[in-house]
């Protein structure tokens, strides 16, 4: 929905000054999510499962090394997306947009053999289902 809005509200400014503003306030809610669990301490289950709940933690080098690596890829895709935004209609971009959600589960699947139950594949046939459709007929709109 923002990236929507973006190119309504924000046609003048650069994908950079639009990025520059979303990583911010990523930084700036999770700085508040940490305050919060600061002030207001949770029990934290042990593993995965409480992560969002740890609060801040000092991280090793190989954490750092991959998470420089996630981060870099994020910026140079969040940035290329905000400029589609900019450039092209909203319902066109949003079909590649959003195949982020299939793609993360196939990777998912390959990189940790996470397994997918059967609402996650309706979630990936209807996101598949929804960006054919809006290719169709944007395609039958240029005729």
């Amino acid at each position: 929905m923002t990236n929507i809005a973006t190119r309504r509200w924000c046609a003048d400014e650069s994908a950079s000054t639009l990025l520059a503003g979303f990583f911010v306030s990523l930084g700036l809610l999770g700085l508040a999510g940490l305050v919060v669990l600061a002030i207001w301490p949770q029990a934290v289950p042990g593993g995965s499962d409480g992560f969002l709940l740890r609060g801040a933690v000092w991280p090793d080098g190989e954490y750092l090394s991959w998470m420089l690596l996630h981060a870099s890829f994020s910026a140079i895709g969040v940035g290329l997306c905000t400029r589609a935004y900019l450039l092209a209609d909203a319902g066109r971009v949003s079909v590649v947009e959003y195949m982020v959600l299939p793609t993360s589960a196939i990777w998912g699947w390959a990189i940790w053999g996470e397994r997918l139950g059967a609402l996650a594949w309706i979630g990936i046939v209807l996101i598949i289902l929804a960006g054919t459709i809006i290719a169709l007929r944007a395609r039958d709109q240029e005729r």
